[in-house]
């Protein structure tokens, strides 16, 4: 586990820190009966972990599951939280 240190000095005499942790996402998406019918609608899930090779474990387990269930289409994401809206976020 990474943590970082960030100082603020705000237009004050005394300066603010921060502690942030380097983190890591698993992205996949589950898929849920859509109101009874025979359509699937996929919903995004995500986890976070501060440990990288935690991480890798979650997304092999996930993985075997959609293997398991015979899914093919669904992909798992593995990437390093880089910005906090997850928008830029890196594919590790």
């Amino acid at each position: 586990m990474r943590l970082f240190n960030f100082v603020f000095r705000k237009f004050e005499k005394e300066s603010t820190s921060i502690e942030a942790v380097e983190t890591w996402v698993v992205k996949w998406e589950s898929l849920s009966d859509y109101c009874g019918t025979r359509y699937w609608e996929s919903k995004p899930e995500f986890r976070t972990f501060i440990d990288e090779e935690q991480a890798q474990m979650f997304k092999k387990e996930i993985e075997s599951s959609i293997a398991l269930l015979g899914d093919k289409d669904r992909a798992v994401e593995l990437y390093k939280q880089e910005y906090s809206t997850n928008s830029k976020g890196k594919v590790a």
